[in-house]
């Protein structure tokens, strides 16, 4: 990990309120968020245990939410993740290391209003201006103007897109509305030169090493 710039992880809440770090929801013994934390292989680790061994600039913890998840559930869901990283994770809040993505907007919104009530920051009319704990919204297509705009004023400063639907003019849409383009997951050595061309902040792979080589040639 020292060679690469930052990691994500995707961490799911167990019904008895400990967050653990796993790409999948299912496991052979179930799916993580209807299972209590003693319930799980001992190789799934907890958010804290990996933040702890990340050391990288930037971490993304992925708020991971179930398709099926009420609007309200995804708020409780934000709410206890920026309690637990605002609470056992200050250094690295502090240092501006730690950023929360989510596909769900509204565990999102409730992270980025729970962070901003705890750290008594008005919201802003620029996306992340002043703010602790920056979040940033994951899609699989980038959405239109308007509803960058409506991203923008909820505070979170980063899309976190789908490689392969980002063009010139969706990065220029981005730029326009003020928001940070973090794009998601490009691995083929000729994916990670064009989105370098485009100018993206975040570049996202399963190969780091290799798309730090490209970017610094």
């Amino acid at each position: 990990l020292a060679d690469v710039d930052g990691i994500e992880l995707d961490t799911w809440l167990t019904t008895d309120g400990a967050f653990v770090v796993h790409h999948d929801r299912d496991l052979h013994v179930g799916s993580i968020d209807a299972l209590r934390l003693e319930e799980l292989p001992a190789s799934v680790p907890g958010l804290a245990a990996a933040l702890a061994a990340c050391a990288v600039a930037t971490v993304d913890v992925e708020l991971k939410v179930a398709p099926e998840t009420t609007d309200a559930e995804a708020d409780r869901l934000g709410v206890a993740l920026a309690h637990v990283l605002l609470a056992g994770h200050t250094d690295l809040v502090g240092e501006g290391r730690l950023v929360v993505s989510s596909f769900s907007r509204a565990a999102l919104d409730a992270v980025r209003r729970t962070a901003d009530e705890a750290t008594d920051v008005t919201p802003a009319a620029t996306a992340g201006v002043g703010r602790a704990l920056p979040t940033g919204y994951l899609v699989g297509v980038l959405p239109g103007a308007g509803e960058l705009a409506d991203i923008v004023r909820s505070g979170h400063s980063a899309v976190n897109v789908a490689h392969r639907s980002l063009d010139a003019a969706g990065v220029a849409r981005c730029r326009d509305a003020g928001l940070e383009v973090v794009v998601w997951t490009a691995d083929e050595p000729d994916d990670v030169r064009r989105l370098y061309r485009l100018g993206v902040d975040v570049l996202i792979s399963n190969d780091p090493v290799g798309a730090m080589r490209l970017r610094d040639v």
